[in-house]
């Protein structure tokens, strides 16, 4: 954030080139947004998550299956 206000005291309008900026921006000085922005942040990295421990398990279980099975394909 403190480049932003570096180069907004310098005099350099970033936000209509680089919208990321002005969203930054409006992050910072609207707590409202901010809460929601963050809310949203928080939901995106539960579901990222809870994907990824969906896919540990699936790789688990394949991996038990496999090791239950011996070359011969009987059960251990």
């Amino acid at each position: 954030m403190r480049l932003v206000r570096v180069v907004e005291a310098v005099g350099i309008r970033l936000g209509a080139r680089f919208p990321r900026i002005a969203e930054l921006r409006r992050i910072e000085s609207d707590p409202v947004y901010r809460a929601l922005f963050l809310a949203g942040l928080d939901a995106a990295i539960a579901e990222r998550d809870a994907v990824r421990e969906a896919e540990v398990e699936t790789a688990t279980g394949l991996l038990r299956s496999l090791d239950r099975t011996d070359s011969g394909g009987r059960t251990a």
